[in-house]
């Protein structure tokens, strides 16, 4: 080997090592106080936008920029089987992994051009359901965690100058409500109709578009903090916003729609720097109410991008205004592609990118509004009031929110919208398509039932991933739209529409309907939940994710249930205020069957569970499949419980109800009944047996004498039956006394009566278990010399021999015996001063 390529070799190897070192010191991130930094520093002047509760960490920048370098490319390798590790702080203070590539939302020409811009994606190794999509620019890192099993974590500069980075939970900004509207109403539809050719991002290939994001002047200011000199500086700053953002927006699109966008080649020439001179009015009246900025936008790409290099176009405006997408379902279609707008004061943070521009974007690619707080006509108004999902429109409808900001997720009827649009436009000039290896998890909703009006139910689905490093995530969500007119807030006499809101994707398969403090506290609505007490039909999606980063996939799956108004309501009865029961007491349990054994139903039996957590599990079953009679009598436990509730489920449906106090149980020491009590030779030594009733024990204690005087703890055995046994393998010479010390949950002892045998005679030998299975022990009861022991089998083979110099008496030695085949053996031990032979059974 040449000595230029060992230098090769030794130069990779050490980048390796020291790659390998920064990892496992994890020097990066190191935590810090939350007074090394004031909210007016920070670095990204988003004051509106710092956590309420965080985590401060100082980022050694320059030594991760450099660590970087050496990530592998998304284009080369596979996120799950990149070699490059780096940790992450959490909102816990803690830190994770996440397998690393670089992943560049910037064509190759415009990245060339700005080297100092870098994104990369990764997926959790710690928390294997979660994916990171972080970026690092000249104003330093920025990321995303999105996580199945938890809420979004976000992590900003707090003063980049000190190296200081904040790390919060989503929910722990401060709320942010604004006025912001969408201007894309009813009267805009798609450019191609949905022909539900599939509702999930289900075929796993990646769609790449070239997104052309041109920016008012207005907008730049907001992106510049005042260091910036020239015109390249300044672009160069803006830039590293859209980045910050676009890294978002990905990481979301990719999961939900297997979507990636990436800046044209020319993004730099439609960067404005001023308002005054930027094609865009300045009159709001004009610009963004009447249409004009869409026309502007659209023209403007066209002109300096050319109309065929751009797949998706829009316009970032610096002022409060609102969207206008200009169109529902129009990427890649040359006349609309490039006619949306967002209008906004705040350029970066979670509330612009999330609730405003993947909002716009998502019109773009084919979604509808979500909400139903008005009427707009699509068959897509599927979530109360304002919404929740990104497609709704929460934090800006006053009284009619749901809650101050949409939470980072498409609803199920998006995705089937988006999906369903970007795979009717396949083999259409436009987006790259490039298969992930992936694959789709299954979806199973499970069967529709009836239910009876004004009755909590929980619906359970099935999922599974041919990929086992993939970890699913789960949504149930109602697919009931609006109908006409509007529907401000839930109702139980509502025939038509939705009457329960959705919530963020969970690790759990099953959702209870209301949520749960709504049935505890004895209810069967809440302000954007509500039981029907009228006939309807409801419909629901089961959708699962894979949280593949990368390129996700999900799969989805209907079912129905209908509402019977002639049943119901199924209520636990009696239990309305704070109850006592004594424990091992009978106690009648009752309930309003409410015509739930009706034709419909077929409601024959339930089970009754009990709580010991105030009614969020129920881990104790006090009777299954009972007759659905109204009445069932059941043994208390005998534990202590301070939040009891008891559930009263149908077997062989879905609804349910608890009662709605919470109830305590006293447990009452009873004293061990001792049915039996023996001691008998045994191969081994001496076998105890004994029987007992009426335990609350914890343990039992075997003691030994030799005078039924003084007696010593010789072994334990754990109490969970009423028959037990233990072997005495060292008995003493002569007559041994055993008592049995029962201990019970409190610490105090019960004492069974004395069982006596005279071993005199023991044997110089003893041989045990026999039959045996594992393993046989030989224990010789003197000490020997030389001693011997030899297998054989009924052939007289010997199958196993073995010696030792010295064997103490008591001593045992072990003979292997779980290669041998089942049958009748001899076993034979010799020793200075005698022999023993016996048969061994081995099963």
């Amino acid at each position: 080997m040449s000595k230029k390529v060992l230098l090769l070799v030794w130069m990779a190897a050490l980048c390796i090592h020291q790659q390998l070192l920064a990892q496992k010191k994890n020097s990066f991130w190191s935590a810090v106080s939350n007074s090394a930094w004031q909210r007016s520093e920070m670095t990204d002047n988003q004051p509106v936008f710092v956590p309420q509760a965080h985590k401060t960490f100082r980022l050694a920048e320059d030594a991760l920029r450099q660590s970087l370098m050496t990530a592998p490319a998304a284009k080369n390798v596979a996120i799950k089987n990149s070699p490059f590790i780096i940790s992450i702080p959490n909102a816990k203070g803690e830190t994770e992994r996440f397998k690393i590539v670089e992943s560049p939302v910037m064509s190759a020409a415009l990245a060339a051009k700005y080297p100092q811009l870098k994104s990369y994606a990764g997926q959790g190794i710690d928390d294997p359901s979660a994916t990171i999509r972080f970026d690092i620019t000249p104003k330093g890192f920025h990321a995303m965690i999105l996580s199945g099993t938890r809420k979004a974590i976000y992590i900003n500069p707090a003063d980049k100058s000190k190296g200081l980075y904040v790390v919060f939970d989503r929910d722990t900004l401060a709320e942010h409500t604004t006025a912001f509207t969408c201007a894309v109403k009813k009267g805009a539809t798609a450019q191609k109709q949905n022909t539900v050719t599939g509702k999930n991002a289900d075929d796993n290939i990646l769609r790449t578009y070239r997104f052309a994001v041109t920016v008012g002047g207005q907008f730049s200011q907001l992106c510049l903090n005042g260091t910036e000199t020239t015109d390249a500086e300044k672009k160069l700053s803006v830039l590293s916003t859209l980045v910050t953002d676009l890294t978002r927006i990905n990481g979301i699109f990719e999961r939900d729609f297997n979507v990636h966008l990436n800046y044209v080649d020319n993004e730099d020439t439609i960067i404005f720097l001023d308002s005054k001179s930027d094609p865009f009015d300045d009159n709001t009246a004009t610009g963004y109410d009447n249409g004009k900025w869409n026309i502007q936008c659209k023209k403007t790409l066209d002109k300096y991008i050319g109309n065929s290099n751009y797949d998706c176009g829009h316009l970032l405006m610096g002022m409060n205004t609102g969207g206008n997408a200009g169109c529902i379902g129009c990427v890649c279609d040359s006349a609309t592609k490039g006619t949306a707008v967002t209008g906004y004061n705040q350029v970066a943070g979670d509330p612009f990118v999330v609730d405003f521009w993947a909002h716009e974007i998502g019109h773009q690619f084919g979604a509808t509004h979500t909400f139903d707080y008005e009427d707009e006509g699509t068959g897509a108004q599927v979530e109360p009031g304002s919404g929740s999902t990104i497609m709704g429109y929460a934090g800006t409808t006053g009284a009619t929110d749901v809650q101050p900001n949409s939470d980072d997720y498409f609803h199920a009827v998006s995705i089937q919208q988006v999906t369903d649009y970007i795979k009717s436009i396949d083999g259409q000039p436009g987006p790259v398509l490039q298969r992930t290896n992936n694959h789709t998890p299954t979806a199973d909703a499970a069967a529709d039932y009836v239910i009876p009006a004004a009755t909590p139910f929980i619906l359970t689905g099935n999922a599974a991933d041919m990929d086992a490093a993939d970890v699913l995530s789960y949504t149930w969500e109602q697919m009931d739209a609006l109908t006409k007119g509007y529907n401000e807030y839930p109702k139980p006499t509502s025939t038509a529409g939705p009457v329960f809101r959705s919530f963020a994707y969970s690790s759990s398969k099953s959702r209870t309907f209301p949520v749960i403090d709504t049935i505890l506290s004895g209810k069967t609505k809440w302000k954007w939940e509500a039981l029907p007490a009228v006939s309807r039909d409801l419909h629901f999606r089961f959708t699962v994710r894979d949280n593949h980063a990368g390129g996700g996939s999900n799969n989805s799956d209907d079912m129905k249930v209908t509402v019977d108004s002639t049943a119901g309501p199924f209520v636990v009865t009696g239990l309305d205020s704070a109850t006592s029961w004594k424990g091992n007491s009978q106690v009648a349990i009752t309930w309003n069957v409410a015509n739930t054994t009706n034709v419909r139903i077929k409601c024959s039996s339930v089970s009754i569970q009990l709580s010991t957590d105030g009614g969020y599990t129920f881990p104790i079953t006090l009777a299954a499949n009972t007759p659905n009679d109204g009445s069932e009598t059941v043994l208390v436990p005998n534990q202590a419980i301070s939040k009891g509730r008891i559930r009263v489920k149908a077997a062989n449906n879905i609804f349910f109800d608890i009662s709605n106090a919470d109830l305590s149980v006293t447990p009452i020491v009873i004293p061990i009944a001792w049915l039996s009590f023996s001691a008998n030779k045994s191969p081994g030594g001496v076998l105890l047996q004994w029987t007992t009733a009426n335990e609350t024990n914890s343990s039992f204690a075997v003691e030994r004498s030799s005078d039924s005087i003084h007696y010593t703890t010789i072994g334990t055995v754990a109490a969970g039956n009423q028959l037990y046994s233990f072997e005495d393998v060292m008995p003493v010479a002569g007559v041994n006394y055993y008592r049995i010390r029962q201990v019970d949950d409190n610490n105090n002892s019960h004492y069974s009566s004395i069982a006596a045998i005279d071993i005199s005679n023991v044997l110089a030998v003893a041989v045990y278990p026999n039959p045996v299975r594992n393993v046989v022990n030989i224990r010789l009861n003197q000490n020997a010399v030389h001693a011997a022991i030899v297998l054989t089998d009924a052939a007289g083979r010997i199958v196993y021999t073995t010696t030792a110099a010295l064997v103490t008496a008591g001593e045992v030695i072990q003979v292997p015996a779980a290669r041998l085949a089942a049958g009748v053996y001899i076993i034979k031990v010799k020793w200075d001063k005698g022999s023993f032979t016996q048969q061994l059974l081995v099963n």
